[in-house]
């Protein structure tokens, strides 16, 4: 297993020190469990995922498989996974285009008279 506590608690802006110090634990210990030299327990890991406000899963590098009923969306996230940031984001901008189109467009449990904008930044009422 992986440890990804060193990149998430960067992610979050703190230092090892931070950690520690929130953790009330020395620096140098903090930095054995980020080197992977000292095991965390389960109770140190909880304690680090409140903290950094992610799961104990994220912590041990862990993403739980994700199906979708429907093969069409598997097969779609499973492009998006596999493109570079600028594919990514062009594959974003065509479903961004396309979700505009009332041809393409289902609005699924959502009253009649209420509709999303093509922006998806709003929500209208519908005369």
């Amino acid at each position: 297993m992986k440890l990804q506590l060193r990149g998430i608690r960067k992610m979050a802006g703190l230092s090892q020190q931070d950690m520690a110090d929130a953790l009330g634990i020395k620096k140098r210990t903090y930095g054995s469990w980020e080197r992977e030299e000292v095991s965390l327990t389960l109770k140190q890991a909880y304690d680090c995922a409140v903290i950094l406000n992610c799961s104990i899963d994220a912590i041990a590098g862990y993403a739980p498989p994700v199906s979708y009923a429907d093969p069409a969306q598997e097969a779609l996230n499973r492009y998006y996974e596999c493109m570079n940031s600028q594919g990514r984001d062009a594959l974003v901008q065509s479903a961004k285009l396309m979700s505009g189109s009332p041809d393409t467009r289902v609005e699924k449990n959502r009253p009649e008279h209420v509709r999303v904008s093509a922006a998806l930044d709003r929500v209208e009422e519908v005369a």
